[in-house]
């Protein structure tokens, strides 16, 4: 890694991922790519994550709040140990591709300055993950809340062929260039987690700035293995913030039209879980099913 004040600043936020950062930060110090720096910043895990960096990757700066800030904060505090033109956020639970570093390189060369970037996303078993969505509208509110997710996401979702311009990317992997991201003051920290990016790329469209997905630069996200506790704290911050990203920046029809969604999508994901959790003896389907309820709850006692 270069001493001199870098091109990338790869930006990994963390929370209790000791499974997954060695093989993150392996990938990316394997590549022999001198122009990063490497920071890693730890939401006050309770696992072994800042151990295990601090002891097998010296190269890396490590700094760990005093409290789980949130992925938006985080994010927004850490900007002050990162001196690269150009910003990489990367989850802790991703691998990157072979030759990412000097591919994305390649590309800056080629298209000079690029705003925003996303990258193609990949599962496990090299499945394309979800990494660029359409233009939120009551369609597509529609179509999430109330089709089951393997088919939603291909009706909401873009995956172009070709590097092409687009509405938004994915914040598991997101190149920003410096400028950009202190011209828009960062994430908005009322998003926890979720919807950041999403929030993100839609103010920087208004001021102007371009944001492209390449599909020849790929990326390994094996995504969140929730537990039951987390389980419902996913789906809170991800209906909390989709509600909150709605209201902000769409008319009040809109918005209620939205909530109204949202509200009889999760009640009948509740119904369904349950009938079929019971018919298929499927305890993950009751499980899913209760922390709905709770999350159905906590969401009407907000806006209420």
């Amino acid at each position: 890694m270069t001493t001199s004040k870098p091109k990338f600043s790869i930006l990994i936020v963390t929370y209790n991922s000791a499974e997954y950062i060695t093989g993150c930060l392996q990938s990316i110090i394997s590549q022999n790519f001198s122009d990063i720096e490497i920071v890693v910043v730890d939401n006050f895990s309770k696992d072994d994550t800042g151990s295990i960096v601090k002891s097998k990757f010296p190269q890396v700066k490590y700094f760990q709040n005093s409290a789980n800030l949130g992925f938006a904060k985080a994010v927004n505090e850490s900007m002050k140990h990162l001196n690269g033109k150009y910003i990489l956020l990367l989850n802790p639970d991703l691998i990157v591709g072979k030759d990412f570093f000097y591919r994305i390189y390649n590309l800056l060369k080629d298209k000079g300055e690029i705003d925003i970037l996303g990258v193609k996303l990949l599962e496990e078993n090299g499945e394309v993950q979800p990494s660029s969505w359409k233009k939120i509208s009551l369609l597509t509110v529609l179509t999430e809340m109330l089709l089951p997710y393997q088919i939603s996401k291909k009706l909401v979702t873009i995956v172009p062929k070709n590097f092409s311009e687009v509405e938004n990317v994915s914040g598991a992997c997101m190149l920003i260039r410096k400028e950009v991201f202190h011209s828009l003051n960062g994430f908005d920290e009322n998003f926890f987690l979720y919807y950041e990016e999403i929030d993100f790329c839609r103010r920087a469209k208004k001021l102007g700035y371009k944001i492209f997905y390449i599909p020849d630069i790929e990326a390994i996200h094996f995504g969140s293995k929730s537990t039951s506790n987390d389980r419902q704290i996913f789906f809170e911050n991800l209906y909390k913030n989709k509600l909150y990203f709605i209201k902000k920046h769409f008319g009040k029809l809109f918005y209620a039209t939205s909530y109204f969604i949202v509200i009889t999508g999760i009640l009948l994901r509740i119904i369904f879980g349950f009938i079929f959790g019971f018919v298929f003896f499927n305890r993950n389907l009751i499980r899913i099913s209760q922390s709905l309820i709770l999350v159905l709850i906590k969401l009407i006692k907000n806006n209420a």
